[in-house]
């Protein structure tokens, strides 16, 4: 499963195989693993890049989750 990284600043570095993991932010547990970038869309002219991410959970299917902390 994929999906799509936006509004990612010009000035922010990613690379391809970077991984991708919550930051804890809008009640998320911190550092959870989200997927890999597997490209990096960049356009000089446009003040954001994206980047393709390979999801590692099919997040469509998730029926139950449970966080242990």
């Amino acid at each position: 499963t994929k999906a799509t990284l936006t509004k990612v600043l010009q000035s922010e570095r990613l690379e391809k195989d970077d991984l991708l993991v919550t930051t804890g932010e809008a009640g998320y547990q911190r550092d959870l693993l989200i997927g890999k970038i597997s490209e990096i869309i960049k356009n000089e002219v446009e003040p954001f890049q994206k980047a393709e991410i390979n999801l590692f959970l099919d997040y469509g299917r998730l029926e139950n989750v449970f966080l242990v902390k």
